[in-house]
């Protein structure tokens, strides 16, 4: 009875040893390789993105082919997909490999290898053609940025920085230079904040509007990809002449720590997953910049000229060129064009000395969706002329400095006639008697007086 008992037991561990091993077996061969490529016609110099998904358990990292004669690594990283339906846990692990085209021809990527269980498994060769020029017609990968870049400034150790980046660093008094603030990562950032913005001393300042969500987009740098954000966008208008400097911007960012672990254990890797990763805080500032700020010419300055900078046209209108005398008459003077919209100083307008002009209603339109400041400044007059006869609103002229010429020039409306016919000496005597020029405001059409 013993010996049917001990025989009993090795086969019933025979059999849960052979279910274990058929276990193991079934794991390792649900293992799969797949190897994509972002696009296979490249530009020489052009970085491309070689995406390796492994699917299954206990499988190892990928192993690339030998690719060192048409292509330099630049980059690496790697994200996991974990799926859990009716109790059963399947994985996949995704690793993206950047690469640089360093020379032009016909290429075959060989198959990418991953080993599980002591096997081997492989995916298929891709082919790609790296063209000397960059690939025209080809549509480039999602979120692909500039070029490679070579930039001393950025050590190979950097992983998270900000720079403040100018469109020009030597401009005129008064014109503008576009400063944008750009984070450049490595990591992941769950967020940022707590900025400290630069006070901008000796600068006009005009913001651009910003969106919730930073654009982004992607940079590689002496080999190393990054995701940039541009965070802020300033138009500063230097105000004096002489070298004047952007102070340094700083703020915080909540980024993935970076992992020491090098681990095959499932449950690791899950666990480093970017939405288990434990976060930390990392200060982080910009490296002031210098502005040299030229002063405007004096070679060929007009006498009248009131410190305009930037490109403008300027036209005049009114809402009537008939009227009888006594009755109010709309004149509109708008200047547009790329500059400081907001500082343009209020037109001079030579009336007739027989009409009254009070204060104007000022708008402006300030347009920021470009490279460079642009909009427009409306002044709208209200012009009572005292007495009938032919009249003209005299040209007016708006003297500036335009930066890209280089020179000064000016803007000037046309002559405008007014015939203005008797009115009734009831009618003035009653409206303007005694009133003075502030007691009158501009209602629609209308004249009306204050109480």
């Amino acid at each position: 009875m013993a010996i049917h008992k001990i025989a009993a037991t090795l086969k019933a561990a025979a059999v849960c040893a052979s279910f274990v091993i058929l276990a193991s077996v079934a794991s390792y061969a649900q293992v799969t390789v797949t190897a994509t490529i972002d696009r296979t016609q490249i530009g020489l110099n052009e970085d491309f993105t070689l995406s390796v998904e492994v699917s299954g358990s206990n499988a190892g990292k990928p192993q690339l082919p030998e690719m060192e004669n048409f292509a330099q690594l630049a980059g690496t990283s790697s994200s996991q997909s974990i799926q859990i339906i009716n109790g059963r846990m399947s994985s996949s692990h995704t690793y993206h490999y950047t690469f640089i085209a360093i020379a032009a021809g016909k290429f075959e990527i060989g198959p990418v290898e991953v080993e599980a269980g002591g096997q081997v498994y492989r995916s298929q060769p891709i082919r790609i053609e790296i063209a000397q020029s960059a690939a025209g017609g080809q549509p480039s990968a999602p979120g692909a940025g500039p070029a490679p870049q070579a930039d001393p400034n950025v050590k190979a150790e950097s992983s998270i920085f900000l720079r403040a980046e100018v469109d020009r660093k030597q401009v005129y008094q008064n014109q503008p230079v576009i400063v944008t603030f750009k984070i450049y990562t490595a990591r992941n950032i769950r967020n940022y904040g707590n900025a400290k913005i630069p006070s901008f001393t000796g600068f006009w300042v005009e913001d651009y509007p910003m969106p919730r969500q930073p654009r982004t987009y992607q940079q590689v740098i002496n080999g190393q990809r990054f995701l940039v954000a541009e965070v802020k966008r300033t138009a500063l208008f230097p105000q004096s002449a002489g070298k004047n400097t952007i102070e340094s911007m700083s703020l915080e960012c909540e980024v993935q720590a970076q992992s020491r672990r090098r681990s095959r254990d499932l449950f690791d890797n899950f666990f480093d997953d970017p939405f288990f990763a434990p976060m930390e805080r990392v200060a982080i500032a910009s490296r002031p910049v210098e502005i040299e700020v030229l002063p405007l010419p004096a070679a060929g300055k007009p006498a009248n000229f009131s410190g305009v900078v930037g490109d403008y046209s300027i036209t005049a209108s009114v809402d009537r060129t008939t009227a009888k005398a006594n009755e109010a008459i709309t004149l509109k003077v708008r200047i547009a064009g790329q500059g400081n919209i907001k500082t343009l100083p209020p037109p001079q307008i030579d009336l007739p000395l027989d009409f009254e002009v009070y204060d104007p209603k000022v708008s402006q339109q300030v347009d920021t969706e470009d490279a460079q400041i642009s909009g427009s400044k409306t002044w709208e007059y209200v012009l009572v002329p005292r007495y009938a006869g032919t009249h003209e609103i005299k040209p007016i002229a708006l003297h500036y400095f335009n930066p890209r010429a280089k020179q000064y020039a000016v803007a000037s409306t046309k002559p405008i006639a007014l015939t203005i016919e008797p009115g009734s000496a009831e009618y003035a005597n009653a409206a303007f008697g005694g009133a003075s020029k502030e007691d009158v405001k501009l209602l629609g059409q209308d004249i009306r007086f204050i109480a």
